[in-house]
């Protein structure tokens, strides 16, 4: 892993310099994390945008593209989640069982709780390496982000 320092410079969106607009597409996901419903449809979704859009930044790019499989990764694991709670609440319901009900959607709750909050303490991590001008890579996720946005390792 490794901790890459790049001089402080502008991205291409308006006068925005670009250690800010790497901050942010780790902050509004966050930010939007907490509202119901809301995190799984934008979460990826900014930081994907500004993957897409921006061209005079490589080290926006990266910490974009580390946002978005960050957040997909995150999103993904609720889903599944989600998913094997539900079956296991039909299980309960279709079983008359009150017990299989309540701790099927309490472990679901738990596990969707740790998974944002682990999301969470990374993207903190990230904002805090973005805000300092340096490429700080997410284990394994970083990786991810180096390939696609064209970052040397």
């Amino acid at each position: 892993m490794k901790n890459q320092v790049f001089p402080k410079h502008q991205s291409s969106f308006g006068e925005i310099d670009a250690n800010v607009l790497a901050l942010l597409v780790y902050l509004v996901p966050a930010v939007l994390s907490f509202l119901p419903n809301v995190g799984l449809l934008f979460t990826w979704f900014i930081p994907l945008m500004v993957y897409l859009f921006e061209k005079n930044s490589k080290f926006v790019k990266f910490h974009a593209a580390q946002s978005f499989v960050l957040n997909i990764v995150g999103t993904c694991i609720n889903i599944l989640v989600t998913i094997i709670g539900i079956l296991v609440l039909t299980g309960g319901i279709l079983s008359n069982e009150a017990a299989d009900i309540i701790g099927g959607a309490s472990i679901m709750m738990m596990i969707n709780f740790a998974v944002n909050i682990l999301v969470f303490i990374y993207a903190i991590f990230a904002m805090s390496g973005a805000y300092k001008n340096t490429q700080y890579q997410i284990p394994i996720i970083g990786k991810i982000a180096v390939k696609f946005s064209g970052i040397d390792e």
